[in-house]
């Protein structure tokens, strides 16, 4: 069979982009009837071949070392005992890792995969080096049809499980076991995924989770006559049953996980992937339905959450073991819960206020007349707040003042998509996010201006970029050193104007409290004695914080380990996360 013409594959690179080295993992359980002739196929390829024996029983493991000999590109790697095609897979990508390989494309050794599209595959994956290239199967007659149903099943429950992804074409076929993956990413989930039949769903489903692309390819599949398949009727498909109901459950939370469940200074890669589709979801429902029903439904999501995120329950005790003072046997499951519920009916409020449908949330303002005051002078003010609560609340302002604007200041991965979603969702809020990595001269110089046009700024204060060069300060929080970024203090001290700090604490009954209090009427940080008026900035920041936690605990907001220092190194902090 002849390889496919070459203008039917996307063009190789030719920018300076990051060494692109494919490679090709072969799991093999078993098929020794179809091995010589996958090798000889495969060598008609300048790639380096890695066959997994995955603990073969019919004299497959003689044969691949016998081939492995004749060709100095060939490895194999033998595994005691048969552990399932994802550990077979999975121990190729080790080794082709730590041989410097980049990605790998999967092929059967049953003799069912279009070898000859190899290069289809290899140039797909070099056009885009983060993406996932699955392939798109054009099965012949030789294709059960009892298997083709099966897998259409397969198909549509996996793209409404990848639908939550960011990026990325839907899936065209789940099970097709052709494919090349970028391996670090591959690496990164595998401890989560199947070992066996489940393996090809569960990895696919969980890349696009992450964000990486998919991009589908298509190719011929066929069934020989003397083909052996190890998938078996009864029990895989019960598995694949089960795979696919953990899939959907967890894809149902993936907002919580994304908004809140990372750890350590990695809450910037919390990317909301799945934010926009139930942003607009929780939209649909408020309106039709109300925000009464929205917490209702709560209540359930929040139990199974809890239950099936043990990074969330550590990270939920670790703060309240600091809150009190007390080690984790003082921290009931029920706080946990009651924490997370708090967070689930924080969404449904931003959505809520977001939408417009504020009119049925009682506030009670607190120091509201002093910020109302300052905008009617026509001078704006900076609103310092922290993610404790709910700060969208504090959006109702512009309700009954003419002209309000607010400008916020949000991580640059996260502010397009808000800017998008208020837009769709509504278009008169009074509210602009900024990416806050684009803070600079030019921005100050516009900002000064929205300033004095009478407009506010919105800074939260509380969460450390991800840069090794972003400027902390570490300042005692509940008891414990824990790292504040400068920068939003630096800025406010830059815009020379009055700086509010801003809480919003949401009541059991679900009203709230609305808490304005004069900051500084200019944060000045005089050049000599800079660093010591900094940290007494940021440590009266952290103890106004730290008095509404305790006053309303289950209102904080930052679910990873806040208390992790700065001081060691990017990469080490990587490990330990």
């Amino acid at each position: 069979m002849s390889a496919p013409p070459e203008a039917s594959a996307p063009p190789l690179r030719t920018d300076s982009a990051p060494a692109h080295r494919p490679c090709v993992v072969v799991p093999v359980y078993n098929h020794l009837g179809a091995l010589r002739e996958t090798a000889r196929r495969l060598a008609a390829f300048p790639y380096d071949v890695y066959f997994v024996d995955d603990g073969c029983t019919d004299g497959s493991s003689s044969e691949l070392d016998r081939i492995a000999a004749e060709n100095l590109r060939f490895h194999v790697i033998h595994r005691a005992r048969n552990g399932g095609k994802g550990l077979a897979v999975v121990d190729g990508a080790r080794a082709a890792v730590a041989a410097g390989f980049t990605h790998a494309v999967q092929i059967d050794a049953d003799g069912q995969h279009n070898i000859e599209d190899l290069l289809l595959f290899i140039r797909a994956s070099e056009h885009e080096p983060s993406a996932l290239v699955l392939g798109a199967p054009i099965f012949d007659d030789s294709a059960p049809k009892a298997r083709l149903w099966g897998r259409e099943i397969s198909n549509v429950l996996s793209r409404l499980q990848t639908r939550f992804a960011r990026e990325g074409a839907a899936p065209v076929d789940v099970l097709c076991g052709y494919r090349c993956y970028p391996l670090r990413e591959l690496l990164v989930v595998a401890p989560r995924v199947g070992a066996r039949m489940d393996f090809d769903i569960d990895v696919l489903v969980r890349l696009s989770w992450r964000g990486v692309p998919i991009r589908n390819v298509p190719t011929k599949v066929t069934y020989p006559s003397d083909g052996v398949s190890h998938f078996r009727y009864l029990g895989d498909n019960i598995s694949l049953i089960g795979l696919h109901t953990r899939l959907l459950l967890q894809a149902a939370t993936r907002p919580f996980r994304r908004s809140s469940v990372v750890t350590g200074p990695r809450w910037t890669r919390a990317a909301e992937r799945g934010s926009e589709f139930w942003v607009r979801f929780l939209f649909t429902a408020c309106r039709l339905m109300g925000r009464r029903f929205c917490n209702a439904l709560a209540y359930p999501a929040t139990a199974y959450f809890v239950a099936a995120n043990s990074a969330f329950r550590r990270s939920s005790r670790d703060y309240f073991v600091r809150l009190r003072g007390r080690d984790c046997s003082g921290v009931a499951l029920a706080d946990v819960y009651r924490h997370c519920l708090a967070f689930s009916h924080s969404l449904i409020d931003r959505v809520a206020v977001w939408s417009g449908q504020l009119g049925d949330v009682e506030c009670r303002w607190h120091g509201r007349d002093e910020v109302r005051a300052r905008l009617a002078s026509g001078r704006g003010v900076v609103m310092l707040s922290a993610h404790v609560g709910s700060v969208e609340i504090c959006r109702a302002l512009g309700s009954d003042l003419p002209h309000f604007r607010l400008h916020a200041l949000m991580y640059t991965e996260h502010a397009a998509r808000y800017n998008r979603i208020l837009k769709e969702v509504n278009a008169d809020a009074h509210v602009r996010v900024i990416p806050v990595e684009n803070v600079g001269p030019e921005l100050i110089f516009k900002l000064r201006e929205r300033l004095e046009d009478g407009d506010c700024v919105g800074i939260l204060g509380d969460r450390v970029l991800p840069s090794s060069s972003e400027k902390r300060c570490a300042v005692d929080f509940l008891g414990s050193p824990a790292d504040f970024p400068a920068g939003p203090f630096i800025l406010a001290s830059l815009l020379e104007c009055p700086v509010f700090f801003v809480v919003c604490l949401r009541a059991v009954d679900g009203s709230y409290d609305v808490h304005f209090e004069l900051f500084d009427e200019r944060i000045e940080l005089p050049r000599q004695g800079r660093e010591g008026a900094l940290l007494a900035c940021v440590q009266r920041y952290a103890s106004r914080l730290e008095h509404y936690v305790r006053k309303e605990p289950y209102q904080w907001f930052n679910f990873y380990d806040f208390w992790e220092r700065g001081d060691r190194t990017p990469e080490t902090r990587e490990r330990s996360s």
